[in-house]
């Protein structure tokens, strides 16, 4: 029973201890995060009623996956930007910044589009 006495009142002093740590910490007012921070990555197209609903939502920017072989299909053919058009148009009418990101490599340049193209000169150059 002696032993446990000490134990008990150290223990309230750590429970004590942690407490106002806590209270001190919480009066701290947390930085805001930069302008379009929140974003979203849909997984289907974004509509004109999703577009609003996200900006209405704080939702500042979204985040567009694009497929290189759509992009590129060819080695000379040039680039196809077009299927991005309307999710780009539907999301900076409602105000909200276009993150794209590329993904894949096109079958011209390698056979499997999940392997990455670096393994010679002519992936790293395309």
């Amino acid at each position: 029973m002696k032993r446990r006495i000490p134990a008990l009142v150290l223990l309230a002093l750590l429970a004590a201890a942690l407490l106002a740590s806590v209270q001190a910490g919480s009066a701290k007012t947390p930085p805001r995060p930069p302008k379009g921070f929140f974003g979203i990555g849909p997984q289907t197209g974004v509509t004109p009623a999703d577009a609003r609903y996200m900006r209405a939502g704080g939702i500042e920017s979204v985040r567009v996956p694009v497929a290189w072989q759509a992009i590129q299909p060819t080695r000379k053919g040039g680039y196809q930007w077009g299927g991005l058009d309307e999710t780009v148009e539907t999301a900076t009418r409602a105000g909200l910044r276009v993150l794209p990101f590329i993904y894949g490599t096109p079958r011209w340049l390698a056979r499997n589009w999940r392997t990455l193209p670096v393994s010679n000169g002519q992936q790293r150059a395309a």
